[in-house]
């Protein structure tokens, strides 16, 4: 089974290097850190994976909450995400596409990327874990993907328990972020279109 933990990258499934999670500014990492740990406790899984690259985590000065706990408790752990070079090969950004202000194609963008980019990333994921996903493990991804990477498991007749839906996730729905909001409420709602 494939138990998964939809997360705020940022707010909790990462850290600033040289910070430690005791600092109280890390006190959303350190509930996510017990999160995790009472996840493998009831649920022992094979493997910890998670939607990241170290190549990120190097790039953005990260530690990982979920590589940490791995070695803390002597499970294996994978990262999952596409390398940049990986990326590249397979004609994806490096995120969410961002846009000049005023850009007036800036939705159309929001939805290309979530219908074009977006399986190609879980279809990744999937291929990272291998044979492995027919064991216990424990995912942790952006708590975007939870209904559609759960929906891809499923057709491929994995069976799957989402754990937590958005840990660390504050509501980016309301905010400055209209086009991201459409665009995901259309993913949400029609579903990825099939990868050729």
């Amino acid at each position: 089974m494939v138990f998964l933990i939809g997360c705020d990258h940022v707010a909790a499934q990462t850290y600033p290097e040289g910070s430690e999670l005791d600092n109280p500014r890390n006190s959303t990492q350190r509930e996510f850190r017990e999160l995790l740990i009472r996840a493998i406790e009831k649920h022992h899984p094979f493997l910890i994976a998670e939607e990241y690259h170290p190549e990120f985590l190097k790039r953005r000065r990260q530690r990982s909450v979920a590589v940490e706990v791995a070695s803390e408790v002597n499970i294996s752990h994978r990262f999952c995400d596409p390398s940049l070079e990986d990326r590249e090969r397979l004609g994806i950004s490096d995120g969410p596409p961002c846009a000049p202000p005023g850009w007036d194609n800036r939705e159309k963008r929001m939805q290309e990327y979530f219908l074009c980019e977006w399986p190609i990333r879980e279809e990744f994921w999937i291929s990272q874990l291998g044979e492995d996903i027919h064991k216990n493990v424990l995912f942790v991804f952006g708590a975007g993907h939870r209904e559609t990477l759960r929906r891809r498991l499923e057709r491929r007749a994995i069976e799957v328990k989402i754990l937590e839906k958005r840990f660390g996730v504050s509501n980016i729905w309301d905010g400055d972020f209209p086009a991201y909001r459409a665009a995901y409420r259309e993913l949400r709602h029609n579903g990825f279109p099939p990868i050729s």
